[in-house]
């Protein structure tokens, strides 16, 4: 099957409608079996030997504004999700235990009256140590205000986050429900992939009209959105300035790379 430029071999191709979540099979088949793929879709369903289940979510989980389960990360082989939720008028991200469907962490609600486009959620997770890795994203169109909680230290918005292994088993020991969770990087547009080599990260993130961005991740640092990008601002972006091109010269991280035009 022939991609952008380059070509994938197929050997078997497996269809749904429904937008994906995560995919996991089971590291210890060395060989692709379909009845050991999990796959988590965005409308928090998982297919399962075949089967579709419902997860095990709150009534707060909202599919609106291209939201829905973002990324399932597992520890001590239980089952997490990041979701999109949405209480009266507030808009707001959270981690649920699949188990029993309680909420471990929420953000606070993003600035209401704002254009929310959860897309820009993004988010994968690594596990590092005796930590997870996982990021999320500033979900906006056209709001400056949203893409500018990347840069506020009050919000976990436009940040990769820390969660420590053993608090959260001794959280979900007690049936606790408040989540200690520590801002490793901040300054982010919309991170969707993490990975690790050795004891390195690295993040690749979308940036605006252009400017991809590959980025080592090294704690406390600033990558810089929405203040600088090696892309520009889109046409109906009003409110926005044109974004300063030089991470260093403004005291902020430079990308590895930054991918221009875009590859997306």
């Amino acid at each position: 099957s022939l991609g952008n430029s380059f070509a994938v071999e197929l050997s078997q191709e497996i269809y749904f409608p429904e937008r994906t979540a995560f995919v996991i099979h089971d590291e210890n088949v060395l060989n692709f079996n379909q009845n050991s793929l999990k796959i988590y879709f965005q409308n928090g369903y998982l297919l399962k030997k075949g089967k579709l289940e419902k997860l095990n979510l709150p009534k707060t989980f909202s599919k609106r504004r291209n939201g829905g389960v973002k990324t399932i990360f597992i520890s001590n082989n239980k089952e997490f999700a990041l979701i999109s939720s949405k209480k009266d008028e507030c808009f707001y991200s959270s981690i649920v235990f699949l188990e029993n469907g309680k909420e471990l962490f929420k953000t606070k609600c993003l600035p209401i009256k704002q254009i929310v486009d959860y897309n820009g959620l993004g988010s994968s997770n690594i596990h590092l140590k005796n930590n997870i890795f996982f990021s999320i994203g500033a979900p906006e169109q056209t709001s400056y205000a949203i893409a500018n909680l990347a840069q506020d230290s009050d919000s976990m918005y436009g940040k990769i986050l820390q969660i420590n292994k053993s608090d959260l088993d001794n959280m979900i020991l007690n049936g606790e429900s408040n989540l200690d969770i520590k801002i490793f990087t901040t300054g982010h547009r919309n991170p969707q992939g993490l990975t690790k080599i050795d004891d390195s990260i690295f993040s690749v993130e979308h940036g605006p009209k252009g400017g991809d961005e590959l980025n080592k991740i090294i704690k406390e640092r600033n990558y810089g959105w929405p203040k600088v990008s090696y892309g520009i601002k889109y046409s109906h972006d009003k409110e926005i300035k044109s974004y300063e091109i030089s991470h260093e010269n403004n005291q902020f991280e430079e990308p590895l790379f930054a991918l221009v035009p875009s590859v997306g």
